[in-house]
């Protein structure tokens, strides 16, 4: 249970590849502790080292495979974002809104003033999970 919790918070927070490796622990603690009774000593090591092992190991081959950079330095999905068209969901407050892009809701933020609800917007770049937006004319 734990390790299918963990799966689904690697999944909410994209990028990090680290609770997948505590998933992984969790999981082969479980499968020993099937196989045979064993200490909590015992499972805590097998945890330890599954866990922090196999981040040592993999995780810089999973990060370098999975969130490859272009030649000059940009995120190769960005080009699925710059100048799409979207919708804003929920007035801006502060340069901060939501934004609806091919049916998916996404935080959003800009420079201009006054965007309000069903406005439409060009997305001009990306900064992690936030779409950098200006108004469309």
């Amino acid at each position: 249970m734990v390790g299918l919790a963990l799966i689904i918070l690697e999944i909410l927070v994209p990028g990090l590849f680290v609770f997948l490796f505590f998933a992984f622990g969790a999981f082969a603690v479980s499968a020993v502790t099937f196989l045979a009774p064993v200490s909590m000593m015992t499972q805590a090591l097998v945890f330890l080292v599954t866990s922090i092992g196999g981040m040592f190991l993999f995780r810089g081959y999973l990060k370098d495979n999975f969130f490859k950079e272009k030649q000059d330095g940009q995120d190769p999905l960005l080009e699925d974002f710059i100048d799409k068209t979207a919708s804003v969901l929920k007035d801006f407050h502060n340069g901060e809104g939501l934004v609806s892009l091919n049916g998916v809701q996404w935080k959003a933020k800009t420079t201009e003033e006054g965007l309000k609800k069903s406005d439409q917007v060009t997305i001009k770049g990306k900064e992690n999970i936030t779409l950098v937006v200006k108004k469309t004319n």
